[in-house]
């Protein structure tokens, strides 16, 4: 893709509880679209967008970053938000610099008030919004339970478009 045409740019921010795997679907779309030979912080490796030597010694993102990929002929900006509550205020920077917010939650069927919060902020910012739920293949993953608890602490009833097979 030579120049970039403005109407051809999506800019996506990934927000939700801290550690529920925002860094590595990051890190897997780059890999996917061929921007990094390797998927970072997969098997003990050091994760692209998780540069800083801080980010390294506490294992968690304190800073955005973008990983910008190319799909289908547009440019995606990809914001990787820290959402530890100390670092937080990042996700709502990135969250007002964007049109779509991808929100993450673990399958193990619990929605953290981060997520909660950081939800009823990108309602008032009239941001389209999805959610991704993360780590389905675990034992105590449990799709069901984590779609009603989204519905209570989200008041809305998500629906599912797509689940892995195995997943109960």
């Amino acid at each position: 893709m030579g120049e970039t045409v403005t109407g051809k740019v999506k800019n996506v921010v990934l927000v939700g509880q801290g550690g529920v795997g925002k860094t590595m679907l990051a890190e897997a779309m780059l890999h996917l679209t061929g921007k990094t030979t390797r998927l970072g912080g997969h098997a003990g490796t050091k994760p692209t967008l998780d540069y800083d030597a801080e980010e390294g010694e506490r294992g968690f993102s304190i800073s955005t970053t973008v990983a910008p990929i190319i799909w289908d002929d547009t440019r995606v900006n990809v914001l990787d938000a820290p959402c530890y509550p100390d670092f937080v205020g990042d996700a709502y920077a990135a969250m007002s610099v964007c049109e779509t917010a991808l929100f993450m939650v673990d399958a193990s069927g619990s929605v953290g008030t981060v997520t909660t919060r950081l939800w009823y902020a990108s309602e008032d910012l009239s941001m389209a919004r999805a959610i991704f739920i993360n780590r389905v293949d675990r034992p105590d993953a449990d799709i069901e339970t984590t779609m009603a608890v989204l519905a209570g602490a989200l008041r809305q009833q998500p629906r599912a478009r797509h689940h892995s097979h195995g997943c109960r």
